[in-house]
């Protein structure tokens, strides 16, 4: 509407001027000087723009300079308000754009309460600390300007009973923090076996060692297998022949038990005695024993005046096989005197076999009926009739006693030794060789073996056997009831390569009494020996006992201290517990402050600038940026931004992600001063007071001034009034 005002007055003005109107020639003619008083210009309100002066017909008006408008580029936001404000078109704006840069922006958001238009969308964001990647090294907490990450700092150290002083984690330390005196490794050549046991089990094949192989000499060999139980590898191989005792020909002696260094041989030894009811103390079998072992206190007989001549003991010697007993001259018979002359003959009727008879009063015996029974003998008074009589030859008696038993006359004596004694087998000397029964030493069966209780058949135990022959090649029993079992298959003695351990103990600790077990040594022999370029020094050789026999030994250097960590040169990366720089953990992680607590980030403090993750602080990628599930990248909407450059200018974003965007034909904003009619619309329109105004103020001749009043209504300002 302004500027249909403004169209008007110019018209109104030229018809004035004209004269050409009827309708005004009123107005024009009243209008003197010496009627309307002169105006005055309000240099506050005048802009200078200078549409007054065509209007003052008298020409009363002037404006040395009129007021120039321009832009400052600097200041001004290219936004086109006062573009669209100015009715004349001077104003040139080629007009950007502002958009966000996605690679710069952070998603903080700050930009989003700048924008008056909410123009800005950005989506809501945070930062998280994964627990799991953590290292609690406390980096990112110093790179925080918010103070807003808490971390539990740890603190780094060795367990010195842990760690095994190799080294190993020294050179992996990226900050050299770790210090470690190296143990080093060397094995004992005195007490060293050239077993190899321990070659195998270095991971790093830093043990070398010319294993001495063990073997058997066949030759010397009595394969008794006394050494296979004694090698806990079972690795030595005998074809053992088994001993057993064959009860058949075993006389239960026990001879063989005493000989037998193992005491393997079992034997129930039956015992020797004699029976008393049935020993007639001959001696007969005392000199028959070649151990003496049978003790008789021989009793002797002699034929005493009781003797009737019968000849019944003569004759059971000779049945005993003996002829110890004859008849006295020779005579076997009865003999009468001359001096037999008696009248009643008692003879005769005594006589229980007729055999004496009367001839001329004289007893005559026919010595074929007479039983030399005595009889005659005890009832003749004269004393005539003469019995035969025996005797004993003494050397020739072997004292069986059977004259004694037999004779009923009582006519042999038994003469008992002072030192008489039961017969008995003394057990000191006797062998139960049991030849007494077997060979008859008693005819009387007097002799016999007293077996015991408990009584088992003869044995020998395997569990206690070595097999070591001595029983046979000794003869332990001489009557060769000790036998040999050949075992089935049959083979060499030999050491299985596979099971030996090459310890050396078959020939330490003597496994073979016949020294067959040697050593095999190989014609490359050296002396064991660790490897320096290989060994790690883990010491698994000595805490393992690869050894068995302790020959490998750890070397402490003079100068030793116990491991550590320097926590001036540590930077708690951690990584010596994380990548496990230590095989033995024997580094640990420790929370001396307090303890540990989660790693958090506190969104009250955080301000989203990013830099916890864009500084790349974390080596481990441990702080992440969270986006919601409807992530959307940020925007600036078109539609809404008005180009203010709020977002821009005020530096809001540190990041320098909002960017300012100008057409390919971008020309700086400028005011064309040709069609500039200096109204001062742009000015009033231009918040960012990007328009300067080098103003001059319009002034009135008073002396020229007719007061006619079309510049005061023509001033949009309102600048010119009446005095």
């Amino acid at each position: 509407m302004q500027g249909d005002r403004r169209d008007f007055l110019r018209i109104t003005s030229k018809i004035a001027m004209g004269g050409a109107v009827v309708s005004t020639l009123p107005v024009l003619t009243k209008c003197t000087r010496a009627v309307f008083d002169v105006y005055n210009i309000n240099k506050d309100l005048c802009i200078g723009c200078g549409d007054c002066i065509p209007a003052c017909y008298y020409k009363a008006l002037e404006l040395p300079v009129r007021t120039q408008y321009s832009i400052d580029t600097e200041n001004c936001t290219e936004c086109g308000k006062c573009r669209d404000e100015c009715h004349d078109n001077a104003i040139t704006v080629c007009g950007v754009d502002y958009q966000i840069d996605k690679d710069k922006c952070t998603d903080c958001g700050r930009c989003v309460e700048t924008c008056k238009e909410e123009a800005i969308h950005v989506s809501y964001i945070y930062y998280n600390i994964d627990e799991g990647s953590c290292r609690d090294c406390g980096k990112c907490e110093d790179i925080c300007p918010e103070n807003a990450i808490s971390i539990a700092n740890a603190e780094h150290l060795i367990i010195p009973e842990a760690c095994r002083d190799c080294g190993q984690c020294v050179e992996k330390c990226p900050e050299n923090a770790i210090h470690v005196s190296v143990v080093e490794h060397d094995i004992n050549q005195e007490t060293c076996r050239d077993c190899g046991e321990c070659v195998p089990e270095c991971e790093y094949g830093a043990i070398k060692v010319a294993t001495i192989n063990h073997d058997i000499n066949p030759e010397s060999c009595t394969e008794c297998g006394v050494c296979m139980p004694l090698c806990e590898e079972h690795a030595i191989s005998i074809a053992v022949k088994q001993h057993y005792i064959d009860k058949n020909e075993c006389i239960d002696c026990g001879q063989c038990e005493e000989k037998c260094e193992e005491n393997a041989i079992e034997i129930s030894v039956v015992n020797h005695g004699i029976r008393e009811d049935k020993c007639i103390e001959c001696g007969l079998c005392a000199p028959l024993c070649q151990e003496d072992a049978i003790e008789i206190s021989v009793t002797d007989y002699s034929v005493n005046y009781n003797c009737v001549g019968c000849g019944e003991c003569k004759e059971e010697c000779e049945e005993e096989g003996s002829d110890c007993i004859s008849w006295v001259n020779g005579r076997d018979y009865y003999t009468v005197g001359s001096n037999c002359h008696c009248g009643s003959k008692p003879c005769v009727s005594a006589c229980p076999e007729d055999a004496i008879t009367i001839v001329n009063n004289r007893a005559v015996i026919n010595h074929d009926k007479c039983e030399r029974c005595g009889e005659c003998v005890d009832v003749c008074p004269k004393n005539a009739i003469s019995p035969c009589k025996v005797q004993i030859d003494q050397e020739d008696c072997i004292h069986c006693g059977a004259c004694y038993e037999e004779c009923e006359y009582d006519g042999i004596t038994r003469d008992v030794p002072a030192n008489h004694h039961e017969p008995r087998i003394n057990a000191d000397k006797c062998t139960n060789c049991n030849d007494c029964i077997t060979l008859g030493f008693c005819d009387e069966d007097a002799i016999e073996r007293i077996i015991p209780q408990n009584y088992h058949n003869p044995i020998i135990n395997v569990d206690k056997c070595t097999n070591c022959g001595d029983c046979i090649e000794d003869a332990f029993c001489e009557f060769n009831a000790i036998k040999v079992e050949e075992p089935v298959p049959y083979h060499e003695p030999i050491i299985l390569t596979e099971k030996c351990t090459n310890c050396g103990d078959c020939i330490t600790e003597e496994f073979c009494p016949e020294n067959a077990i040697f050593k095999v040594i190989p014609n490359d022999y050296h002396e064991p020996y660790i490897d320096k370029s290989l060994c790690v020094n883990c010491d698994d050789c000595v805490l393992d006992n690869y050894c068995p026999y302790e020959s490998i030994e750890r070397i402490v250097p003079p100068d030793y201290e116990n491991p550590f960590i320097d926590k001036d040169a540590c930077t708690q990366c951690d990584e010596c517990v994380t990548e496990q720089y230590c095989d033995y953990t024997a580094i640990v992680k420790q929370y001396p402050n307090g303890g540990y607590h989660e790693p958090v980030i506190d969104l009250n403090k955080c301000t989203k600038c990013g830099d916890c993750v864009t500084t790349e602080i974390c080596e481990w990628d441990a702080i992440s940026k969270v986006e919601p599930a409807q992530y959307e990248e940020p925007f600036i909407d078109d539609n809404t931004c008005t180009n203010c450059g709020d977002c821009y200018n005020a530096e809001v974003c540190e990041d320098d992600a909002i960017l300012r965007i100008a057409p390919e034909n971008y020309v700086p904003p400028v005011i064309n001063s040709d069609k500039c009619t200096s109204c001062g619309d742009c000015s009033d329109t231009c918040e960012y007071d990007a328009l300067k105004i080098d103003l001059h103020t319009a002034t009135i001749d008073e002396t020229l001034c007719m007061a006619c009043g079309k510049c005061e209504l023509l001033c949009p300002e309102g600048a010119i009034s009446e005095k």
